[in-house]
């Protein structure tokens, strides 16, 4: 009980930190938690690396990420499927070789593309005539 008093005697603010380190700022994710609440709590009451956090609400996956960050194992789950999209995502590691070499080759491809206008066989039927045309 001492360390939640201890708790809600800190600053929670957080007014001067950033939300979009590392993978939180994908998406403007509507009701996000703080990534520093995140951060503060699992900190202070995560014990050790073996522990696992779960999220039953992930939403944005704030939470798995700051989990990850701190060297934890995490589950998270929610209702909403763009939410589960948007998680898997923000922790998802890239290989970061593979990542430069298609970095590198999308590079190459468009210094051989000299067109300057895309052609479509079917525009997209939502777009009005006048912008079609301009495709």
């Amino acid at each position: 009980m001492s360390s939640l008093v201890s708790v809600t005697k800190e600053d929670w603010t957080f007014r001067d930190i950033s939300t979009k380190e590392y993978t939180h700022g994908f998406h403007l994710y509507p009701a996000r938690m703080h990534p520093e609440i995140a951060k503060r709590l699992i900190q202070k009451y995560i014990r050790k690396s073996s522990d696992i956090v779960f999220d039953p609400f992930m939403g944005s996956g704030g939470v798995l990420v700051e989990s990850m960050l701190h060297g934890n194992n995490s589950v998270g789950i929610d209702l909403n499927p763009f939410a589960v999209l948007l998680s898997t995502v923000k922790t998802t590691p890239l290989d970061a070789a593979k990542l430069e070499t298609t970095f590198n080759q999308i590079i190459l491809d468009s210094k051989k593309d000299k067109k300057n206008k895309i052609e479509y066989d079917n525009a997209p039927n939502f777009l009005p005539k006048n912008q079609k045309k301009n495709l």
